[in-house]
């Protein structure tokens, strides 16, 4: 899957069902290593999903108790953007 097609399948995510397909495509991803992981290793990986959350404005949606909710979708785009992000 190339990376365009791997971005657009990310923007698709509604259902668990939806991520767990997207989490499938992207561990493929990493395993091409065509250098569009430049956090190729778990603790770039992991500041670079930290950075991208700090960084990245929500839009948060509250559930009837008043806990924020997170998204399959929005899981999914931060996963992708914690490849690259510094």
């Amino acid at each position: 899957m190339s990376d365009d097609e791997l971005i657009d399948l990310a923007h698709r995510v509604r259902t668990k069902k939806d991520f767990l397909s997207f989490m499938l495509e992207l561990q493929k991803n990493y395993g091409v290593q065509d250098g569009t992981w430049e956090n190729d290793n778990l603790r770039a990986y992991l500041e670079g999903f930290h950075g991208y959350a700090v960084d990245t404005v929500d839009i948060t949606i509250l559930s009837n108790e008043g806990h924020e909710l997170l998204s399959w979708q929005r899981l999914a785009e931060m996963m992708l953007a914690a490849r690259v992000y510094e």
